[in-house]
């Protein structure tokens, strides 16, 4: 008989849902997946990781479905989701469900230090909308959302609107 008073669960750094211990571990933290411990490490590359000093356990967890945004290529979709475009840039703003904390508002301003494409980022923490003008020579909007989706963040995109 196993005495459970004994036993000590284990919570991700992330997000801070429970995990098995040593499941998927870096740096002597633990995460409950491969996507929680991905966007720490993305974190850590770039010298964000103070995203974790406004909350304890700010993150969403997910899980990645290969080619999920491959629709994100057809030019006739890019259209209706973009607000504006010319030669060099373009602007686009998204609906981010997941955005609840300063963490959140602090990550996602901070875009353009995980990748140089992205010129600006503006959060309406009120709307949970995110405003992204980035080039579009360096960075496709595919890209873009699979970036977004990758450090926790996935829009969520309905053509419907």
């Amino acid at each position: 008989m196993i005495d459970k008073s004994t036993l000590q669960t284990t919570t991700c750094y992330h997000c801070g849902n429970e995990c098995e211990p040593h499941v998927h571990e870096t740096d002597n933290k633990d995460f409950c997946c491969q996507g929680c411990k991905s966007v720490y490490q993305i974190l850590s590359q770039n010298q964000l990781c103070s995203y974790y000093n406004y909350n304890d356990h700010p993150g969403a967890t997910r899980n990645r479905t290969d080619k999920r945004f491959d629709y994100l290529g057809e030019p006739s979709i890019i259209s209706e989701l973009i607000d504006y475009t010319d030669k060099e840039v373009t602007i686009v703003t998204f609906y981010i469900p997941h955005i609840h904390c300063s963490s959140c508002l602090w990550l996602l301003e901070q875009l353009n230090k995980i990748n140089p494409a992205v010129h600006y980022c503006r959060v309406d923490f009120l709307k949970k909308q995110l405003n992204i003008r980035f080039d579009h020579k360096q960075l496709s909007l595919q890209q873009l959302v699979g970036l977004l989706y990758d450090i926790g963040y996935e829009p969520l995109i309905s053509l419907q609107d």
